[in-house]
């Protein structure tokens, strides 16, 4: 999500955008307070459909004056070779994004009217198209990018085609307003399910929340995601859900004074099969990566416990997670401090609580009972270093088929995101 926030954030510098908005959220004057709620609902959707009218507006105009101009026979021979025939290697896979707006979701959310159940239907209707399309965009935008600047910027039939499109802004301003647009939904769903009726929000709350996974999801295949030293099989992690940057505490679940070491920075991953603690790295010796992450820890989903209190420290900003077949614990203190209401909403809602889960999972512990799952039996000693650094359960995939039941196994979903995520 950060990744894709920070291109959408470059609007300002590529300069502005090219929409306009009838219905602006902030600006609007509600006359009553019994009013507000009902007039806000309506805003929000109103401007759901006039930016999705005016981003679908300006990505037609795209393809009518810079991609079908190019793909002339006429053309070809004003390019640059590399190009001859080529208008995906600048524009991607635009022509699908279009079609899909252009055919589903605009009709769909025209259709909708104002009932917001019907607008959020719209949206998840095409989740997963959403997520092929633009994850195959975002992932070679950069590429497209930089490949643009470097053989075409110059290029009299570029300029040409800007001239004749009555374009104020360049070309690279309007490649960006699909990351924008994948980025907003979630933001206007924020808004309307704040303000929707109430016999409306179980389905844009619903709606919001699979938007989130799959900004998500994109960011992850946008980065490529490399875990350096992870052992196992990401195809039996499932899918991403949540990934978060925090400073984790770790402290003995099974002694009284339970002082919690100093806290270190770590990227926390939540999968469907499993939480993995990694250190963000900036470089990758022999690979051309500028990013990656450094395994440290991996908690098994059948191991899983969490609780929405730090019982060492009263801070409404932490959690705490554990591994019930081991001493150590773990308290979570989000960078971000919103992320911790994400973390338990998605750790306690009903389609984890659907998969074959450990009570401690299934519920919020209290104090006693959390104390109870981690101080059963007798206490064995742990090979793992008090920060995380040293699981003492093989990460391999015979140590995961060993923990996994055949049966287990085949519950675990397998995304093509998780299939991206494989550690080449």
């Amino acid at each position: 999500i950060d990744t894709l926030q920070r291109e959408s954030d470059m609007t300002c510098d590529e300069g502005g955008s090219a929409s306009s908005s009838s219905c602006c959220i902030m600006d609007v004057v509600v006359p009553s307070t019994s009013t507000a709620s009902a007039t806000m609902e309506e805003c929000v959707i109103q401007e759901l459909v006039t930016t999705e009218r005016s981003y679908l507006s300006e990505l037609e105009s795209i393809m009518e004056h810079y991609v079908h101009p190019l793909e002339r026979s006429d053309l070809q021979a004003q390019l640059h070779p590399s190009l001859r025939g080529r208008s995906d290697l600048i524009f991607g896979n635009l022509r699908e994004i279009v079609e899909l707006h252009a055919n589903f979701v605009l009709p769909e959310l025209l259709g909708a009217g104002s009932c917001p159940a019907m607008v959020s239907r719209a949206i998840l209707n095409h989740r997963y198209k959403f997520f092929d399309h633009y994850r195959k965009y975002c992932q070679h935008k950069q590429a497209n990018e930089a490949l643009r600047k470097q053989l075409s910027d110059s290029s009299s039939v570029l300029l040409e085609c800007q001239r004749r499109a009555g374009h104020l802004l360049p070309l690279s301003a309007y490649l960006l307003k699909p990351v924008q647009r994948i980025t907003k939904y979630q933001l206007l769903l924020r808004e309307l399910e704040r303000h929707c009726r109430p016999e409306a929000r179980e389905s844009v709350s619903e709606a919001h929340r699979q938007m989130l996974e799959l900004l998500a999801q994109i960011n992850a295949a946008i980065n490529n995601l490399h875990i350096s030293g992870f052992n196992g099989d990401f195809r039996l992690m499932g899918t991403l859900r949540l990934q978060t940057e925090a400073d984790v505490f770790t402290f003995s679940r099974k002694k009284s004074a339970r002082r919690p070491m100093r806290a270190q920075r770590r990227h926390i991953f939540l999968f469907d099969g499993g939480v993995i603690f990694c250190k963000r790295r900036t470089s990758l010796p022999a690979v051309e990566q500028h990013e990656y992450y450094e395994h440290k820890l991996l908690i098994p989903i059948q191991f899983l416990g969490f609780s929405e209190q730090c019982r060492q420290l009263a801070s409404s900003s932490r959690f705490e997670l554990w591994d019930s077949s081991k001493a150590d614990g773990y308290s979570i203190e989000p960078v971000d401090p919103k992320e911790r209401i994400r973390w338990m909403d998605r750790l306690g809602g009903e389609d984890t609580r659907s998969q074959q889960r450990p009570k401690s999972w299934t519920s919020v512990l209290s104090t006693e009972s959390s104390s109870s799952s981690g101080g059963s039996g007798g206490e064995t000693p742990s090979a793992m270093d008090r920060n995380g650094n040293k699981p003492d359960i093989e990460c391999g995939p015979s140590s995961v088929e060993c923990r996994l039941s055949p049966e287990e196994i085949r519950s675990l979903p397998i995304s093509v995101s998780a299939e991206q995520l494989v550690n080449t």
